[in-house]
């Protein structure tokens, strides 16, 4: 009897261990996803988040992909993270943003984000895909709808946060924001992999560390809408260079900031000396601040600056970036009162 249940006992024992291995190869590769999804943390009684991100998001791959629709980039993340993708519901945003200085020299990027539907996220990556990043994400783009909780099974869409950041800073101080700009016209080249206008910011964040370097790497690429319209790109470096991004008749132009701050409000820059166009008015509230200061202002009356210019109706979060000490300060629609302070290092 005893011999007979040897066999058996090896039989078990065997498939135990076949098991024990499946369970904990299960368990490693999907550790920085578990990490990641369990990181979400709801911190207002609005519809605002914090989030840690562990690990890679195929970046690489998607860089070597490409995605000319919103289709195909929900079909790529599906089939690469193994994970929600969402519904990429993106919308049109009137933003607004000026690049300038602080009393002590430090170089700080100030930034609305207006939308109707918003659901900031403040996100942080650890650096498997390039670069550390420090960004804010709005996840309702994810949804298309805000959500007053992110549940279990929604968290597998929310790891794809990163593909919908709308302005963040990388650990080498490089900051990227977009805006929706009127008069934007993209072109396609056969030479060129194309990739969703969205998904620049990512891109950049991850693979460039100056003004220069971002502006060489998105040459580099077409732009597919994401939303009904194009946008603008702005992009600042902790070495004190800033440039607005614009697509005009299908050509990229760079302007490059001229003086001692540089500011962006959803028009069209490039050729346009008279400043008009939608957002025009925020412009011009911006600039009669920054140019009686010289261009300085501190973190505190930067983010009363941009509270004061928001699109009523469309308010999502205000925040301030500083490029040299990697931190970023952040508040939310109608929770004005209480400032949220992060730090990338």
């Amino acid at each position: 009897m005893r011999t007979k249940m040897k066999p058996l006992k090896k039989v078990i024992f065997s498939v135990a261990a076949i098991l024990l291995i499946g369970i904990l190869s299960i368990i490693v590769t999907f550790f920085d996803v578990f990490k990641t999804a369990a990181s979400i943390t709801k911190i207002n009684a609005g519809h605002s988040y914090e989030m840690n991100y562990y690990g890679g998001y195929a970046l690489n791959q998607y860089l070597k992909q490409g995605a000319g629709s919103p289709d195909e980039l929900r079909s790529f993340l599906a089939d690469n993270l193994a994970r929600g993708a969402g519904k990429f519901a993106i919308g049109k945003h009137g933003c607004s943003a000026f690049f300038a200085k602080t009393p002590d020299g430090d170089l700080i990027f100030a930034r609305n984000l207006d939308t109707p539907i918003g659901e900031g996220c403040v996100l942080k990556t650890d650096g498997t895909e390039g670069s550390r990043i420090l960004a804010m994400s709005n996840l309702a783009w994810i949804f298309d709808k805000p959500k007053d909780i992110v549940t279990l099974a929604d968290k597998g869409s929310v790891l794809a946060a990163p593909y919908v950041i709308t302005d963040g800073m990388n650990e080498y101080g490089l900051m990227v924001a977009n805006f929706t700009a009127a008069g934007s016209q993209y072109s396609i080249s056969k030479d060129k992999k194309t990739i969703c206008d969205q998904t620049a910011l990512v891109v950049l964040l991850n693979k460039a560390k100056t003004v220069d370097e971002a502006v060489s790497l998105l040459s580099k690429y077409n732009l597919a809408l994401v939303s009904s319209d194009p946008v603008q790109f702005m992009v600042s470096d902790a070495a004190g260079k800033s440039a607005v991004i614009e697509f005009v008749d299908g050509k990229m132009q760079v302007i490059n900031m001229d003086g001692n701050y540089q500011i962006c409000t959803n028009f069209i820059l490039y050729n346009n000396p008279s400043l008009t166009g939608f957002g025009s008015d925020r412009y011009k509230n911006y600039d009669a601040v920054l140019s009686k200061s010289g261009g300085v202002i501190s973190t505190q009356d930067a983010l009363k600056l941009l509270q004061k210019n928001t699109m009523p109706g469309d308010e999502q979060w205000s925040v301030v970036y500083m490029l040299t000490k990697k931190t970023l300060t952040a508040t939310f629609y109608r929770d004005y009162e209480n400032v949220h302070e992060y730090s990338l290092k």
